[in-house]
C-alpha cells in the first residue's frame, strides 16, 4: 500500500474508537467524553468527498485502533459504497468469553454506550452485549462476503493480555492473561469464524504488540516461513489465509 494515499484517524477519547457516551463517567474521574465512534463519522464526511471514485479502501489500526477498526467497519463501509471497504486489525482481537470475560466486555458495552454504536450497526445479530465483539466480527464477515478481513496478533500480546486481565474474578480482581489463555482466545476466534472463507489470521509467537507501527516488524515471519508483507499483500487480493498457530 505505499503508493496508496493514507488517512490517519487521531484518538483521544479512551474508548477503542467506539464509544457514543459524552457523559461518561470512571470511578473518581470527571465526566469523560466517550466519543470515538461519533468522531470517526465526522471524519467520514470529510474524508468521503475528498477521495471520491475510490477503487479498493483499507480501514486499519493498531491495539485501539485495531479494535475501533472493527467497531466502525458498517458505518465506513456504508460512507464508501460501492467500493470496497476491506479490514486488517492489528492487535485489536475481537476474543469471547471465558478469554474475555463477559463482565468485562458488558462494561465496555455500558460505559461507552455501545447500544447506540456497534450494537445498533449489527441489529439482530448483535442480541447479547456479552458476546458483542464476536458477534460483530460474524456480522460484518457475513454481510459483505466478497470482502477480505484479517487480524494480525501475537499469542502472548503484552498489552491485551492485560488489559482482558481486569475480568479476572467476574471483573472484581485482576490477572494478566496466560499465554495458553490468550493462544486459546485467539484460536476461538478462528473456531467461531470458521464458516467464513473472507476471514484470516496471521498469528505469531511472542510478546509483540501491534507490528504496523514499525518497520522492523514488517519481515516478521511466521509457520512455512510466511512474511507478513506478503500475508497481507495476499489479503489485499482477496486471498485469504490462517497463518501461525
Amino acid at each position: 500500500v505505499k503508493d496508496w494515499n493514507f488517512v490517519y484517524v487521531s484518538y483521544c477519547t479512551g474508548d477503542v474508537h467506539a464509544g457514543n457516551n459524552p457523559q461518561g463517567g470512571i470511578d473518581t474521574l470527571g465526566p469523560q467524553q466517550f466519543v470515538g465512534y461519533v468522531n470517526m463519522g465526522l471524519y467520514l464526511k470529510r474524508i468521503v468527498p475528498t477521495f471520491p471514485g475510490m477503487s479498493q479502501i483499507l480501514l486499519t489500526g493498531v491495539s485501539a485502533g485495531g479494535f475501533g477498526a472493527l467497531a466502525n467497519y458498517v458505518q465506513v463501509a456504508k460512507n464508501f459504497e460501492p467500493a470496497p471497504v476491506s479490514l486488517l486489525d492489528d492487535s485489536g482481537p475481537p476474543m469471547d468469553d471465558p478469554f474475555l470475560p463477559a463482565c468485562l466486555t458488558e462494561k465496555f458495552v455500558e460505559t461507552w454506550n455501545l447500544n447506540q454504536t456497534v450494537q445498533k450497526d449489527c441489529g439482530g445479530d448483535c442480541t447479547d452485549g456479552s458476546h458483542i465483539l464476536i458477534d460483530f466480527l460474524k456480522h460484518v464477515s457475513k454481510t459483505y462476503p466478497d470482502v477480505p478481513f484479517g487480524l494480525v496478533e501475537s499469542t502472548a500480546d503484552w498489552v491485551i493480555s492485560i488489559f482482558f486481565g481486569f475480568g479476572e474474578s467476574d471483573c472484581t480482581g485482576f490477572s494478566q492473561v496466560s499465554e495458553a489463555t490468550f493462544t486459546a482466545g485467539l484460536q476461538d476466534i478462528r473456531a467461531q469464524l470458521a464458516g467464513q472463507s473472507n476471514f484470516g489470521t496471521y498469528l505469531f509467537p511472542g510478546l509483540e504488540h501491534t507490528t504496523l507501527l514499525d518497520s522492523t516488524t514488517f519481515d516478521t515471519r511466521v509457520a512455512a516461513n510466511v512474511k507478513l508483507t506478503d500475508y497481507i499483500a495476499a489479503l489485499l487480493n482477496g486471498q485469504v489465509t490462517h497463518v501461525g498457530p
